[in-house]
């Protein structure tokens, strides 16, 4: 009995809450919140998937090839030099 009391008090709270920020109940469509999403496909900002072959990427830190600024070898400082 006070589980039901307080889950209603809760959600009379949720309501006056999105009532003060003029938002509805449910933004989005029950058929777009129900739509299953596939992320296997998703890649870096680079557009390299992580573990491809890297031989032929060239390292922006030290301009050699064979690896990525973040696995330079080299080292050094990150980000531009003045």
């Amino acid at each position: 009995m006070d589980k039901l009391i307080r889950d209603g008090k809760k959600e009379a709270r949720r309501a006056s809450k999105r009532e003060r920020r003029g938002q509805q109940e449910n933004p989005i469509s029950p058929e777009r919140s129900a739509k299953k999403v596939k992320l296997t496909k998703l890649t870096a900002i680079s557009g390299v998937k992580p573990g491809t072959d890297v031989s032929n990427v060239q390292c922006f830190r030290c301009a050699k090839k064979g690896h990525r600024a973040k696995d330079c070898p080299n080292g050094g400082p990150k980000g531009r030099s003045s």
